[in-house]
């Protein structure tokens, strides 16, 4: 059954890797902003969170599975971190692998399975970083994160961004926040499969207890709104280009759009404290 559910998951993402949407991600002025401006592929909570646990990511050890765009795969490299880079989608590597070689960026690309991350190597890794909508595509969340306990170091970190699950039962019923009824679309503890089977709708505390279950040591929890000058949770950020700036405006105001009033985000950061001692270097206390 999981060979199956893989073989679904590889089928849909090599469908849409060369999808105008995808393709977007991908334009030289795209991705030269993220080499400038590296914090930029982050919301702006998460590279606080980042930059806290990391002031300097110079020569750091980075993996990013199911890294999807690689977004954050070309800030972390622009930031002079040694970075790995997994996914499931060869397609997806082979499109991100040429953006780095043009700009002559230090990432590997493997061909992994974030749940299994097979070929990567125990205790390597200073941070692990998931960014969003991974987690829809992991049918065993407690695997993947034992895996990632065992590829970090002694005090290494995750930190994920990832949609926050209190949102997906919520929707209007006719899919804009202009008046229209609130209407619940799914039951909060139905978690899938759905889609075919390939997709999971992972509650809060699915996730919360699996990294708790990994041996990772949960430090800090944030709950983040979508930004207005720059996110994409009501639309997608291509349609922000031509949507009016009063179309957009309404997406964050409460009168208007009430489901705004709950997190659309969440980011973690948790530490694999080494055993036998206690772990002073923890976040806000690394050079």
């Amino acid at each position: 059954m999981d060979e199956i559910y893989l073989q679904k998951v590889i089928e849909e993402w090599n469908d849409i890797a060369d999808s105008d949407w995808y393709m977007s991600y991908r334009k030289d002025e795209v991705v030269q902003k993220i080499l400038e401006e590296p914090e930029s592929a982050f919301h702006r909570t998460t590279w606080e969170v980042i930059h806290t646990a990391f002031p300097d990511l110079k020569g750091r050890n980075i993996l990013v599975p199911s890294s999807g765009d690689n977004r954050a795969v070309f800030a972390f490299a622009a930031l002079g971190a040694n970075v790995v880079s997994c996914d499931i989608c060869e397609k997806q590597l082979q499109h991100a692998k040429e953006i780095a070689d043009k700009n002559h960026l230090n990432i590997q690309f493997r061909v992994q399975n974030t749940m299994k991350l097979t070929d990567m190597e125990s205790g390597k890794f200073d941070l692990v970083y998931t960014s969003e909508g991974v987690h829809v595509w992991i049918s065993h969340l407690k695997e993947m994160y034992q895996n990632i306990a065992r590829v970090l170091k002694g005090n290494g970190i995750y930190i994920n961004y990832e949609i926050h699950p209190f949102s997906r039962p919520f929707a209007y019923d006719d899919g804009k926040p202009d008046g229209r009824e609130v209407i619940i679309r799914k039951d909060y503890e139905m978690t899938g499969p759905f889609e075919e089977g390939t997709e999971y709708h992972w509650r809060l505390q699915d996730i919360l207890n699996a990294i708790c279950d990994s041996g990772l040591t949960l430090k800090r929890l944030e709950e983040m709104h979508d930004e207005k000058d720059k996110g994409h949770f009501w639309f997608y950020e291509e349609e922000r280009k031509t949507m009016p700036k009063e179309e957009i405006e309404a997406y964050y105001d409460i009168e208007k759009n009430p489901l705004c009033g709950i997190p659309q985000w969440f980011t973690v950061c948790c530490v694999k404290e080494l055993l036998g001692r206690n772990c002073k270097e923890t976040i806000g206390e690394r050079s």
